[in-house]
């Protein structure tokens, strides 16, 4: 019998060799893929991530809010017409201020940088503000602009805060103002853990003194970048920049737009709304 091959026997010996390599390489690859997630299943979540609690509801109706003159008005309740300040808004004529029926001020004591070195500054204008205003009678609280990374800096942003305003009759919280800046901000890429840690150490230190902290910032950073419901025995300054009233939780004070005018500024200010329940 003649075993010598022809070219055709040599390329279906070949293509059964090929498919025969292939289903091996088929087969070790399953194996090891079942091999790597026997090996995982442990780390994997074996339910789904719990359900935040329910947060307080917002008491009032966007209706309840209305613009009158220039001003945001609660037609349904008590309210208290306010700005917050700092050296960028110049000279303040605080009689002029009262007289347009401006109630109380949170006036900026400080910031920091929002560049990787995070250097902290003071702000100028801040105690020439307090004696202006407490002289007219205002109601005074203080803000500090945050971008603290860690626990720690946020109590150090504090502790910067209870100095700065030792000699001053405070009748409202020292709020940290967290916002975001630009994508190459140094508080960029923090989880909701670290940046909620940071209003609660900061809220934390200024207890321990006595004195009462807040936060100020976006619904939407409140919402999607921290953890509400850890934060809700703090007051919320919430800053939305509209003129309707659809925020659905609880807050304590409303900026509502950053352009406004008071007889006595010569700049745009920050006006606010303070319900009072």
């Amino acid at each position: 019998m003649n075993q010598t091959k022809t070219p055709r026997d040599k390329l279906l010996l070949g293509l059964g060799l090929g498919i025969l390599a292939l289903a091996v390489v088929i087969a070790a690859a399953v194996m090891l893929i079942n091999m790597g997630a026997a090996m995982l299943a442990p780390l994997l979540p074996t339910e789904p991530a719990p359900t935040l609690p329910p947060l307080a509801e917002n008491p009032y109706d966007p209706e309840d809010f209305v613009m009158q003159e220039g001003y945001m008005t609660l037609a349904s309740g008590e309210y208290m017409l306010g700005i917050d300040v700092s050296e960028w808004n110049g000279d303040i004529d605080w009689q002029a201020v009262k007289d347009a029926g401006v109630e109380f001020v949170y006036i900026r004591v400080g910031g920091r940088g929002w560049g990787q070195a995070g250097v902290m500054y003071g702000d100028g204008m801040a105690q020439t503000y307090y004696e202006g205003a407490k002289e007219q009678g205002l109601l005074i609280g203080a803000y500090f602009f945050s971008q603290a990374a860690t626990p720690e800096e946020a109590r150090e942003e504090a502790l910067y805060c209870l100095e700065a305003t030792a000699g001053w009759e405070m009748d409202l919280p020292i709020v940290m103002d967290w916002e975001y800046i630009s994508d190459e901000g140094r508080t960029n890429g923090m989880t909701r853990r670290q940046r909620t840690d940071c209003v609660l150490e900061f809220c934390r230190t200024v207890a321990r003194a006595g004195k009462r902290g807040a936060l100020y910032t976006g619904a939407e950073i409140l919402q999607q970048w921290m953890y509400p419901h850890e934060l809700e025995e703090i007051p919320f300054w919430l800053a939305m920049y509209t003129t309707n009233m659809d925020y659905p939780y609880r807050f304590a004070v409303w900026q509502y737009t950053g352009s406004g005018r008071v007889p006595g500024i010569s700049t745009d200010v920050d006006m606010n709304i303070m319900p009072i329940k």
